[in-house]
């Protein structure tokens, strides 16, 4: 009676207990989804600086200066910069009570003959680096136009500036 019992209780459990077999699942997927645009970024753009010059050496049209832009810009893609001014003409203007201005030019080469400006763009494609362009300033001859209330003494001088705006197209 015992064997019976035991048969009986085992076969119950069986057939109470559900079968993982006899489970029931559904699925369903979902994307994950991700637009990327390519970005491009200024690291830095350094100040030109003429330096200290006097009238005579500003006009002879021999004083040069550099500075330099840094660029990241995605792998793959296509940029331009543009560099453009202030003012209508590149010129640097005084920054005392006077209106004296000094006209200088930037350049895309060292040897100053491919002039850089908002048309004249530098063209390169990204490699996910930093890429550095050099900058070439010249001032040409008889750029200087000194304005009488500027007091441009032999130890001071008058201070002049331009901004330049640098534009990266991507």
């Amino acid at each position: 009676m015992k064997k019976l019992l035991t048969a009986s209780a085992m076969t119950a459990a069986l057939f109470g207990a559900p079968l993982a077999s006899q489970a029931a699942t559904e699925t369903e997927t979902f994307d994950v989804l991700l637009t990327l645009l390519a970005s491009c970024t200024i690291n830095q753009a350094t100040d030109m600086d003429f330096g200290t010059e006097n009238e005579t050496t500003v006009n002879g049209g021999t004083v040069t200066a550099e500075s330099q832009i840094s660029v990241t810009c995605s792998n793959g893609t296509a940029y331009d910069i543009g560099l453009s001014g202030t003012n209508a003409d590149r010129e640097m203007v005084s920054q005392g009570s006077g209106n004296s201005t000094v006209a200088y030019e930037l350049y895309q080469n060292s040897a100053r003959t491919t002039e850089w400006d908002d048309t004249s763009v530098v063209s390169d494609v990204g490699d996910g680096n930093q890429q550095d362009f050099p900058v070439y300033g010249l001032i040409p001859v008889d750029a200087a136009t000194i304005d009488a209330a500027d007091d441009i003494d032999g130890m001071s001088g008058i201070n002049l500036q331009d901004t330049i705006t640098v534009t990266v197209t991507f």
